[in-house]
């Protein structure tokens, strides 16, 4: 009883970073062909753990600092936004003719599949899955509001070269 007690203990025990201790198992000193653990299970079964922990490591090294787009983007943020028609009408260009009226916009906005691809190009964007460099943005730029500051940025500087041009 104290040894399954024991094997329970480790398995639900945390290290000092919160992971599950991995539980360890004595195999039996003299083990015949056929009768205990071969080396190919036991192989298997040390890769397996070696590789949850890593990918548990690896997920929590990921934590994003800071919210998401989605968190960001939310509609209560962005549908007064979208009411205007100033931004309606930049955003026009980038519309098919169907959807170019307010309606249309603002039922895109608050659809569930443009917030399912908001996480989703944030959780990109967080990861360093994108390659910004082809947008003009910093490779740096991991976080949100990163990723905004350097769209500031650069909208900054496009109406610069407009008032420099006109």
């Amino acid at each position: 009883e104290a040894e399954a007690e024991a094997d329970g203990a480790a398995a639900t025990a945390t290290d000092e970073g919160g992971y599950p201790e991995l539980a360890t198992h004595p195999l039996p000193e003299h083990t015949s062909p056929g009768a205990g653990v071969s080396e190919a299970a036991l192989a298997a079964a040390l890769l397996a753990a070696a590789t949850s922990v890593d990918a548990n490591q690896a997920a929590a090294m990921r934590q994003p600092a800071g919210p998401s787009l989605a968190q960001v983007l939310r509609p209560d943020t962005i549908l007064p936004l979208l009411r205007n028609k100033e931004i309606q009408e930049r955003l026009f260009e980038y519309l098919p003719e169907e959807h170019r009226h307010e309606s249309a916009i603002l039922e895109l906005a608050s659809s569930p599949q443009f917030h399912q691809q908001i996480e989703t190009f944030s959780q990109a964007l967080q990861s360093g899955q994108l390659n910004l460099n082809a947008f003009g943005i910093p490779h740096h730029a991991l976080t949100v509001a990163d990723f905004l500051k350097s769209i500031e940025s650069i909208s900054e500087q496009e109406k610069a070269k407009e008032n420099g041009e006109n």
